[in-house]
């Protein structure tokens, strides 16, 4: 995007060939059937209809004048034919939607891992894990990632909670166990607002120096690590205060996290994969968490 002669424009390339049309849409398949390329379009298209460009200059096809209105038919187009080819119902990246489960706790359910956004009074959020966008994102930019490298991330979720929740700040992320999928995107907001990481203290060395053990599914970037949370203790954030319990099971590495001012729990994911797929009742669940951490409940 540059300014030439009073006019913003951009120089596209070739997401777009013309009003509501791409070129090289079966280039857009990167793996078999999953036309992940049509999600990620969706996202630039967005994006760049956000910088309101007064021209648009495509690699390939006519420039185009006053080009938001052929940027959405774009984008509008290519989410109907991702969806196409995912009848189950999966969306494109840019329509997702925050969840509300109480006030104060937003879910986003959509995503590479389900991340959650805890909402102080203050304006300040606390993220628990932060991955890709999508599996489309996640699964191309790790594809085009070498082992130890750092992958790829667009940002997402986060301008919502700005402006519709007045979110002012990012104040920590933590990390509910090690596995890429979840953390991949804690980088960013580190970088780019201060964010503070924090996480259980057995998951430290494994973050700071992830090439330092043979363990799968591991961020390649090292990633500085701001507090160690013990076991079973108490921590504060803002006016809530936590708890953390090691939870292992779908790696040794893992957490669960409870709240109980807000009566909420965070499961790891082997604590919601054995409520799942073994049909334990939620009571229960929420019971056999408790003895973990010697609660008694009602």
């Amino acid at each position: 995007m540059v300014e030439i002669d009073g006019m913003k424009t951009a120089f596209s390339g070739d997401l777009i060939q013309s009003p509501g049309k791409v070129q090289p849409l079966y280039d857009l398949q990167y793996q078999y059937g999953e036309h992940e390329g049509a999600d990620l379009s969706v996202y630039s298209l967005n994006e760049l209809i956000k910088l309101k460009p007064a021209l648009v200059c495509p690699s390939h096809g006519t420039e185009m004048r006053d080009p938001e209105v052929g940027l959405r038919a774009l984008a509008a187009k290519l989410g109907e034919w991702f969806l196409f080819w995912h009848p189950a119902g999966s969306r494109v990246a840019w329509d997702f939607e925050p969840v509300e489960i109480t006030p104060h706790v937003l879910a986003h359910p959509q995503a590479t891992c389900t991340f959650y956004a805890i909402l102080s009074r203050s304006g300040k959020a606390l993220l628990i894990d932060y991955g890709c966008a999508s599996w489309s994102f996640f699964q191309s930019f790790l594809n085009a990632t070498g082992v130890h490298d750092r992958i790829r991330f667009v940002e997402h979720g986060l301008d919502l909670l700005r402006t519709r929740y007045a979110v002012k700040s990012f104040d920590v992320a933590i990390a509910s166990h090690i596995h890429d999928d979840h953390v991949n995107g804690f980088p960013h907001p580190a970088r780019r607002y201060g964010t503070k990481v924090w996480c259980l203290e057995n998951m430290v060395e494994i973050f700071e120096n992830p090439h330092g053990r043979a363990l799968g599914c591991i961020l390649g970037e090292p990633l500085k690590i701001d507090r160690a949370l013990k076991n079973n203790k108490t921590f504060r954030s803002e006016e809530y205060e936590f708890q953390i319990v090691h939870s292992p099971g779908h790696t040794e590495y893992e957490a669960a996290l409870s709240q109980r001012l807000m009566e909420s729990v965070w499961l790891s994911p082997a604590m919601h994969s054995f409520t799942t797929r073994c049909g334990r009742r939620r009571s229960d669940t929420i019971s056999f968490f408790a003895t973990m951490c010697e609660w008694e409940t009602t």
